[in-house]
């Protein structure tokens, strides 16, 4: 997951996100439930650390976590003016810290990757043993997946093409991949398969709460705020809290 895949993905997401607006979001999250920077926060399913970085921007302390080695050699060469930030490559269920961060975040829909109810309740029992007590995590969820399985979707340009078919298992889309990469006069062909989970509300905060963590705020963010373009859906975002 995410290796060719990685190359294409900047060019498709990254120029329509605006990456330092959704850090300060997240960053008065952080600051208004006691976490102002520099505090040292985790980065799960940082990919290519975007958002890594403009939250080291306002001054936190990041470890970025994400399982893609293609997607961590971006995110170093983008990190290197900024001691205070690392990468690890791990499962972002199974990273723990030698020493306890203040908080942890994952952003842009990532939590749809955990593709089970068994891997979301591993994402927060190793929360617990990665947070020191009273710390913090944010996340948003991305509601109404049905909308992506309504038809086959093609991204291309000059550079790239991109074939996705979409799946459903119950709760779970499974995004089929076919994508060339051109490489002078010729074209690299590559295939990739994500899957991809609906987690709903109380699925989040039943998971949390069994794994002592309270529900301290939530708020909408509307994805014309970080695209400039309309979109059918907010990205509700939900604040909790380590007991």
């Amino acid at each position: 997951m995410y290796n060719r895949y990685a190359e294409v993905f900047e060019e498709i997401v990254a120029p329509f996100l605006d990456y330092n607006h959704w850090a300060r979001y997240i960053a008065g999250f952080l600051a208004k439930h006691g976490c102002p920077a520099p505090a040292e926060v985790l980065d799960f399913g940082c990919g290519a650390g975007h958002f890594t970085v403009a939250l080291a921007k306002l001054g936190y302390g990041l470890t970025g976590v994400d399982f893609s080695p293609e997607m961590l050699e971006r995110a170093r060469a983008r990190a290197e003016a900024f001691p205070r930030l690392s990468f690890i490559q791990s499962d972002m269920t199974e990273y723990t810290p030698p020493v306890p961060a203040d908080a942890a975040v994952i952003t842009f829909d990532t939590i749809v990757y955990l593709a089970t109810l068994e891997k979301l309740d591993a994402l927060f029992a190793n929360l617990a043993a990665s947070l020191r007590p009273g710390g913090l995590f944010v996340c948003n969820l991305l509601p109404d997946f049905t909308r992506f399985i309504e038809h086959n979707i093609i991204v291309n340009n000059d550079k790239f093409a991109v074939f996705y078919e979409p799946t459903k298992e119950d709760k779970v889309i499974h995004f089929h991949m076919t994508g060339f990469i051109r490489r002078g006069d010729l074209w690299e062909r590559f295939q990739e398969t994500h899957s991809e989970r609906e987690h709903s509300p109380e699925e989040l905060k039943e998971t949390a709460e069994r794994h002592g963590f309270t529900l301290v705020d939530t708020a909408p963010y509307h994805a014309t705020s970080i695209t400039g373009r309309e979109a059918p859906v907010d990205r509700p975002h939900y604040v909790f809290q380590k007991r």
